[in-house]
């Protein structure tokens, strides 16, 4: 019961914080669409699970959260085309069966997209106060491409 309750307020905590999520996510796309702007595709972006060391947020789950919502941002970009990295074994296990014949897909279905990005990033607590700090990574040299932060209050 004490495990729900603190998901359900970390649930609700993130819930007021999505927007300012949203916020970093729309800061670091314009950053990046700065920097490249003849870019006339989509590129591929993976969203990795943010670290933290905060005993209170790994209870509540909320890395796991904020990579959710930063998935539906990217999701929802025009500039970024999120691939699947956490399930990768469930994706591996669809292309196999369709390899062996078990279910119908075009050849060239079954190769696996590469980030060419990665999301990438830290929680802290401080103060009674969720720190989001994103860092998107170019996959090839490791240079950081863009960079945003954001601070919002968290439910006792």
């Amino acid at each position: 019961m004490k495990r729900l309750v603190l998901t359900l307020l970390a649930c609700s905590a993130l819930s007021a914080q999505e927007l300012e999520l949203a916020d970093v996510a729309r800061q670091i796309s314009a950053e990046f669409r700065k920097k490249n702007p003849a870019l006339d595709f989509r590129t591929t972006l993976a969203v990795a699970k943010f670290k933290t060391s905060s005993e209170r947020l790994q209870k509540n789950a909320t890395a796991d959260l904020v990579k959710a919502s930063f998935e539906k941002e990217f999701v929802r970009s025009v500039y970024f085309e999120v691939v699947e990295r956490e399930n990768l074994e469930r994706v591996l296990s669809e292309i196999e069966l369709r390899q062996k014949g078990l279910a119908q897909a075009k050849a060239a279905d079954d190769v696996l997209k590469g980030a060419e990005y990665l999301l990438v990033g830290n929680l802290t607590e401080e103060a009674n106060t969720l720190v989001v700090s994103a860092r998107l990574v170019h996959a090839n040299s490791g240079t950081v491409v863009a960079t945003a932060q954001s601070r919002e209050p968290l439910d006792a």
